[in-house]
């Protein structure tokens, strides 16, 4: 990674955690870190606790195909540990959205016909001092 430590950035790591391990997680939030400035900001989403156990067909369909084009899912976070992680690296949580929250503010408001993804999170993270 490049850029300027100094500078403010924001960091979009969308559809990316899914596939890597906890350990692996750590290391690029470790990286990340130390590469970026205090009040930056990283977007990401991660399957929450419940993911690899839910019982929707699409959630267990995503999970299946992902295996089957030898990119298993890996990871999957309650909000306790994904706060617990971020913290581990000097990122704040700043905002969390569930399915729901998602559902409500996002997907209904736009006036889409579509459904958040169950046991999806998005997090919005911010560097602290």
């Amino acid at each position: 990674m490049g850029g300027d430590a100094s500078v403010k950035t924001f960091f979009s790591w969308l559809g990316v955690t899914y596939y890597l391990s906890t350990e692996a997680i750590n290391t690029m939030l470790a990286a990340l870190s130390e590469l970026c400035a205090d009040g930056s900001s990283l977007v990401f989403d991660y399957p929450d606790e419940n993911f690899f156990d839910a019982s929707e067909k699409r959630v267990q369909n995503t999970i299946m195909m992902a295996k089957a084009g030898d990119e298993p899912m890996q990871s999957a976070f309650s909000y306790s540990e994904i706060e617990k992680l971020l913290e581990k690296h000097g990122f704040l949580l700043y905002e969390l959205l569930t399915p729901d929250d998602i559902q409500r503010d996002i997907v209904d408001k736009a006036g889409a016909d579509m459904k958040a993804f169950e046991h999806v999170n998005y997090c919005l993270a911010v560097r602290k001092n």
